[in-house]
């Protein structure tokens, strides 16, 4: 009986170890993931709402204090993107390598003193700017920690506030506008993380309205400058990507399905020479040869050509990146499908820690 003791004892303990001070633990399973390959430090959007099977937010009392561990028990930084007690909660996890297989468990209902760096969730992905538009209005911050932060810009800031839908891909989203009331977001600082010519810039893209050219991301002044790099969207369903030379040098063609009034995933890979297009994550827009991207001095924007004017969209983005890489067709899929695929993540029911028998190791 006293070795039965000392071995329940070292069992509970093995649990402790594992889950700190949490009593409670769902499994998640990136099962839906469609790569030929693994990609590694991704970040995976979880879904946190009533329809995982025991879910309940009164475990988490007025904190959202959770930990995110992988299939080998690590710690791994997370980001609470949204919360929300009556509905469902956003959190962005970094997950060192994702397959169709790759599990990774969230402990909570309890406490413990692991510290969590929520920026390295992005940095450890490699991305130098996210924005998550969130905001009600004013500044979006950058998610990243390196504060780029996005600024109001335009002949209206006031216009620049949050999308009033209840359809915004990623929490909420941010407007933009054109004609009088031309507003957009400005990056004065992007520089500071140069990414020079090999990079990949994403965002989801509503368009209502069709003012004169306007602008996806910009960092031209003038189509025909000889430096910076720019998307453009020639119209609802069309769009031109330029380098650093005007506009003979680009890579032209058709986004699928438009963003007249429709949320499109919008992905561009600049491969020094080469830009690849990619729309909802799939590679079927284009791959052309163009003047490599330069950095210029001049301001990032999100909705308009580099220092405003005519070129604003009249619209709304959500969920906005710069990855200091060459994204593949992998990773690309895997940024759409996280976000709009209701199969790639798979929710295990909430499980009591402490009623497990034996340490727990996390591996599958």
């Amino acid at each position: 009986m006293a070795k039965f003791f000392l071995f329940s004892l070292l069992s509970v303990a093995g649990v402790v170890s594992a889950f700190g001070g949490f009593t409670k633990s769902i499994t998640f399973t990136t099962s839906g993931y469609q790569g030929s390959g693994p990609i590694a430090n991704f970040p995976v959007l979880v879904k946190l709402s009533t329809a995982i099977e025991g879910f309940d937010y009164a475990d988490f009392g007025a904190t959202t204090n959770l930990v995110f561990k992988d299939s080998g028990g690590n710690v791994v930084p997370h980001e609470v993107d949204t919360w929300d007690i009556s509905g469902t909660s956003l959190v962005w996890v970094l997950v060192p390598s994702v397959t169709k297989t790759t599990t990774f468990t969230m402990c909570f209902c309890g406490s413990d003193d692991t510290i969590n760096n929520p920026a390295a969730t992005w940095t450890g992905a490699n991305y130098v700017g996210v924005w998550h538009m969130d905001e009600t209005s004013g500044p979006v911050a950058d998610a990243t920690g390196h504060g780029l932060t996005a600024m109001p810009a335009g002949t209206d800031t006031t216009k620049s506030n949050r999308y009033s839908g209840s359809d915004a891909p990623v929490g909420h989203a941010r407007r933009t506008g054109t004609g009088s009331s031309a507003s957009y977001l400005s990056i004065a600082s992007y520089d500071s993380f140069s990414v020079g010519n090999t990079f990949s810039v994403s965002g989801w893209v509503r368009l209502t309205g069709y003012g004169s050219s306007p602008r996806v991301f910009s960092r031209k002044v003038g189509y025909k400058d000889s430096d910076g790099w720019e998307i453009e969207l020639s119209s609802f369903g069309q769009f031109k990507a330029r380098g650093a030379a005007e506009d003979k040098n680009l890579c032209t063609g058709s986004i699928t399905p438009d963003t007249h009034n429709n949320w499109v995933h919008l992905a561009f890979v600049y491969d020094g020479t080469t830009i690849t297009a990619y729309t909802n994550g799939n590679f079927s827009v284009r791959s052309d040869s163009i003047t490599a991207a330069t950095d210029n001095e001049k301001s990032f924007s999100i909705g308009s050509k580099s220092g405003g004017g005519s070129n604003c969209a009249d619209g709304s983005f959500d969920e906005c990146r710069l990855l200091n890489a060459v994204a593949s067709a992998d990773w690309i899929a895997a940024e759409y499908a996280t976000v709009a695929s209701s199969t790639f993540l798979t929710a295990g029911d909430v499980e009591e820690i402490g009623g497990k028998s034996g340490a727990v190791i996390f591996v599958r």
